[in-house]
């Protein structure tokens, strides 16, 4: 909000205004023309989200942009603070916690500067995490399916195996919610395949699309593709889910680590 301020009172470098609010206002374009254009490629950028985020971000679609901009503004705040003070309780190790709060605020920058959904898929992991804690499997399942609107945060379903927090025998349980969530793309495959397209659209700062090169095998433009989504999946306002997936790892280090130490005693 202080930005707003900033760039209505001076005049600042595009690389620093351009940006700003950008990916607000590409959410609100990818709504245009209902869910049937949801994957249209012709709009500002190419939609790589899972169809039902349209009815996930409709609210802010429908009321003017000059308000809904403030109300998602409010809407990261509330739920990132409230992240931040329930993971406190998740873990007791400061170096563990203050390490996320570090990382997550980064993210949270990023984000906030962006306009982007990133809050929205920690606050949902957030607490597919706590009703997974009380083998709430059902809700925690929900909580999961509705971060999958990018579709990376279904790392945290390796995770959760890894770590022991969801057992072999509650995976199909867990990941019901998820395929339910799919079976439009069944009905109307046409928006799956639209969907997997946009996937491999590479795009430049102002939305202009940019080709790979022919690598003249098939293999290497295979290889190029797979890092051309690895790359749009890593960018600076996902740190704050990246940071919650480090959160469990260094929780888990340091748990072993004590135990050990125990044991040595």
């Amino acid at each position: 909000m202080i930005f707003r301020i900033l760039f209505v009172l001076f005049d600042f470098p595009y690389f620093m205004e351009g940006p700003f609010d950008a990916d607000f206002y590409i959410l609100r374009d990818h709504m245009e023309g209902g869910l049937y254009h949801f994957y249209d490629e012709n709009k500002a950028r190419a939609a790589i989200y899972l169809y039902y985020w349209y009815f996930l971000f409709f609210p802010f679609y429908i009321i003017p942009p000059q308000i809904s901009i403030y109300l998602w503004d409010i809407f990261r705040l509330i739920t990132y603070l409230y992240v931040i003070n329930k993971v406190q309780k998740i873990s007791k190790d400061d170096f563990v916690v203050y390490s996320f709060i570090l990382l997550s605020y980064i993210g949270f920058f990023f984000d906030a500067y962006l306009g982007n959904s990133n809050f929205l898929i920690l606050f949902f992991l957030f607490q597919s995490y706590l009703y997974l804690d009380t083998n709430k499997i059902w809700l925690s399942g929900i909580f999961f399916a509705l971060s999958c609107f990018k579709i990376t945060s279904f790392l945290f379903l390796l995770l959760w195996v890894i770590l022991r927090k969801l057992k072999l025998r509650d995976i199909p349980r867990y990941i019901t919610p998820f395929l339910l969530f799919l079976i439009p793309y069944i009905i109307f495959p046409n928006l799956f395949f639209q969907y997997i397209n946009n996937l491999f659209i590479l795009e430049g700062l102002k939305g202009e699309l940019v080709k790979l090169p022919d690598l003249g095998n098939p293999i290497l433009n295979f290889l190029a593709e797979i890092y051309l989504f690895i790359w749009q999946a890593v960018q600076p306002a996902q740190i704050m889910v990246y940071a919650f997936f480090l959160f469990f790892i260094m929780k888990y280090i340091m748990e072993r680590k004590k135990i050990k130490q125990s044991q040595s005693k």
